[in-house]
């Protein structure tokens, strides 16, 4: 039994001695960092980036680190194998990634695997590594995020602008309402000629119409010979004129009816 602990030993020792001289600057020895140096279990941080292809150069845009803790037998059980500090990469690879290499820990009881693991997590990251961009591209796609904000924020101003002109609309078109609802309460209608008498008539309705100007009542006022006006109530008046209300029979718009007296003086004979 001492022998078979004494070789659990020598291989965790010789692999992690071969795993340093391999990635270096990117491993990190974490029993150093122990207060009392008391053998125990290796435990190590390693830092991975995608495989390099032959001639490929260049930072690595995405990286994770491997935190390994080995147990007091292994290889005979797997170590603890945990993924920290991941970029580049999106979570849901990250705990792919973390199912495939416990599954390649269990393949592989028995015997050191911490190459093995290290590699298929390279061959993982490579696989979906992000494509470096060129700055004209990085310009390009700049460019058409702005323009989509621009439309965006185009599109939410043009519907403000619709949305105040509809109320606009509705409250003029209110108050019109109000407004010749009441007119029709305080007008009296006098009945339209029949089209026959208007042209035979016209001079004397004109001449009707000036004089009646003066009272003070409500009458229909014909202008021209198609243009129909109410005459409405009186909406104030000073030492030289009248105003009346107005509206228009068939288009139904409201006017401004002013009314001046004159008077004449008659020469003394």
């Amino acid at each position: 039994m001492a022998f078979d602990t004494n070789s659990h030993i020598q291989q965790q020792e010789d692999e992690v001695e071969f795993l340093q001289a391999v990635f270096s600057d990117t491993f990190v020895d974490l029993r150093t960092r122990d207060h009392w140096q008391i053998r125990r279990p290796p435990e190590f941080v390693v830092t991975l980036v995608p495989q390099q292809s032959v001639g490929e150069s260049g930072q690595d845009p995405i990286s994770v680190k491997l935190h390994v803790t080995y147990t007091s037998d292994y290889p005979v059980s797997p170590p603890k194998l945990e993924l920290e500090d991941y970029v580049g990469i999106n979570v849901d690879l990250v705990k792919q990634l973390g199912v495939e290499i416990k599954q390649l820990a269990g393949r592989h009881l028995g015997e050191v695997m911490m190459l093995e693991v290290t590699q298929h997590i390279q061959a993982f990251l490579h696989k979906y590594d992000r494509q470096p961009i060129s700055l004209h591209e990085e310009m390009l796609q700049r460019q058409q995020m702005e323009a989509k904000k621009r439309f965006e924020l185009e599109q939410v101003a043009q519907r403000q602008k619709e949305e105040m002109e509809r109320r606009q609309y509705e409250e003029l078109r209110r108050n019109n309402a109000k407004l010749r609802q009441k007119t029709d309460e305080s007008v009296v209608v006098k009945e339209p000629e029949p089209a026959g008498m208007q042209s035979d008539n016209q001079t004397q309705l004109h001449t009707s119409t000036e004089n009646k100007l003066s009272a003070d009542k409500h009458e229909v006022i014909r202008i021209k010979s198609s243009a129909c006006i109410q005459r409405g109530k009186c909406l104030g008046r000073n030492a030289h004129y009248s105003v009346y209300l107005g509206v228009e029979s068939d288009s139904g718009d409201l006017l401004a009816i002013y009314e001046w007296v004159l008077q004449f003086k008659t020469a003394k004979k």
